[in-house]
């Protein structure tokens, strides 16, 4: 495996792997942890005491994917609805259409045909 290849795939075993909280830690999500678990009597050497994912500059960030589907899910929802009730009504259109064009003849059916014969090439 080359190194660039070992660089890019090296984040995700990062995503898995814990350690026990840092009391002087930096990370805001990190000293949350750290406090109510101090609040609630905890010690570092305890079994309980919270653990945390190891975050380097590689390590994924998964949460990010759950966070970018609660933002645009439901457009993305509402518009396979628009879209699929669109090409429903488009067939259903045309499909009338076309069979009116092919079973009757009327004055103007003629003229109508060739509009749409040129709507369709343009």
């Amino acid at each position: 495996m080359s190194p660039s290849a070992r660089w890019l795939f090296s984040g995700i075993l990062e995503t898995f792997d814990w350690r026990p909280a840092d009391p002087d830690s930096r990370d805001a999500a990190e000293m949350w942890d750290v406090q109510n678990a101090l609040d609630a009597g905890l010690q570092p050497e305890d079994t309980e005491w919270p653990s945390v994912r190891v975050n380097t500059e590689q390590t994924w960030h998964w949460e990010n994917l759950v966070v970018a589907w609660n933002t645009v899910g439901t457009y993305i929802f509402n518009t396979i609805v628009v879209a699929v009730c669109a090409v429903i009504l488009a067939r259903t259109c045309s499909t009338a259409a076309a069979f009116f064009f092919a079973r009757y003849r009327m004055p103007g059916s003629t003229f109508l045909w060739y509009f749409f014969l040129v709507l369709m090439l343009t």
